[in-house]
């Protein structure tokens, strides 16, 4: 950890770097844990990670995003604050040592160093009905707290994301150029993605008819991007920020319940386990309605159902087509990683298309007794 040492070092940390832990989680950047200490302010941990140039080729447009948003969350929390208004934290940043958001090594690395948020645990998975409302809570206090956010003030750190239709053309370029081996498992996903590829455009036919609107979004709100606290089923903060920008609330919607009401996991390597759990969506929609509905129109609701099948949908062939490139995107720990995960995606896809009627029972119900 020499190395890693030597960098964290370059940041305007407080003490002497006692340890240094790897943070295997995450599928793009490489994190580590830094803990210092000192005589006056004892142990203090941080996050240090390495940015994927690959995935963001605009690596300091990461950091300002969040500097404006800690920023503008900071005045507009002050006005708002009161006992039993519920906040979350956000990591902050630490500037280098000659006063920079980052550090870029030798080897023209990207590195940046954010606070760690004490007193916190991730989820894997839902476990309890409080979870899921406790999620549902956190988007949609994310969301109605930079609501009033100037959109020109956020960077599009990854254009086209979340932009199915363009990850169908990705495809098809992949699917034409691959040398992987024509497997059963590979000709089954890509049958599988022709079936579907019709529906693609739903949530981008709605936005460019003005039937929805854009506004800032978290942009990767898995569950494990949501922190909870250490002792309580309570949500107390909000990480992994590098994907905040304008874009459709219901990518996020999508994406939280594609991977918390999924009992076994998108890592999971049993397809007989795969589920899509409605108990944890309903609780997860009543929290987020909770603390958005007064924001929310008719046409905005309609389409949650949809955006939960889509953004199973999407990840299935952002996996899937990562593999067929030769796995570029994705970090992955073996051979066929991507088409795995893929495999658990496209499932998830089935049964939430089998549950679509009650899906959307769930939610209308929830909505119309707000």
């Amino acid at each position: 950890m020499k190395s890693i040492s030597t960098i964290a070092s370059r940041f305007d940390i407080k003490g002497k770097i006692t340890r240094i832990i790897e943070h295997k989680e995450g599928n793009v950047n490489d994190t580590y844990i830094v803990t210092s200490s000192s005589e006056k302010s004892g142990q203090i941990r941080y996050v240090l990670q390495r940015i994927n140039s690959e995935v963001f080729s605009d690596t300091s447009a990461i950091l300002k995003n969040l500097v404006a948003i800690s920023t503008y969350l900071e005045h507009s929390l002050k006005k708002t604050a009161s006992p039993s208004h519920r906040q979350l934290e956000i990591p902050q940043v630490i500037s280098s040592k000659n006063g920079e958001s980052h550090f870029t090594d030798p080897e023209g690395n990207f590195w940046r160093m954010i606070s760690y948020i004490e007193n916190s645990r991730t989820l894997q998975t839902i476990t309890t009905p409080q979870q899921a409302e406790e999620l549902g809570i956190a988007l949609g206090l994310f969301h109605s707290s930079l609501a009033g956010i100037e959109q020109n003030l956020l960077v599009d750190t990854l254009p086209g994301f979340h932009i199915t239709p363009e990850y169908l053309v990705e495809f098809d370029k992949a699917e034409l150029k691959t040398n992987r081996v024509n497997s059963t498992e590979k000709r089954y996903c890509s049958k599988f993605i022709d079936k579907r590829r019709h529906q693609a455009d739903v949530l981008e036919s709605a936005k460019t008819k003005r039937l929805i609107r854009q506004q800032v979004i978290h942009g990767d709100p898995k569950i494990n991007n949501f922190l909870f606290d250490e002792a309580a089923d309570k949500t107390i903060g909000i990480i992994d920020l590098d994907t905040v920008k304008p874009g459709l609330i219901h990518y996020d919607i999508g994406d939280c319940l594609r991977s918390s009401s999924n009992p076994a996991g998108e890592e999971t390597l049993v397809l007989d386990e795969v589920d899509f759990d409605l108990h944890s969506v309903q609780g997860f929609f009543k929290g987020y309605a909770s603390t958005t509905g007064p924001n929310l129109s008719k046409r905005d609701v309609a389409l949650f159902a949809q955006s939960v099948w889509l953004m199973t949908f999407e990840l299935g062939l952002r996996f899937f087509t990562d593999y067929l490139k030769g796995d570029v995107y994705f970090k992955t720990a073996r051979d066929k990683h991507n088409l795995d995960r893929a495999l658990v995606q496209f499932r998830l896809t089935e049964i939430i298309e089998s549950k679509m009627d009650r899906l959307d029972k769930i939610i209308s119900d929830v909505f119309n007794s707000n």
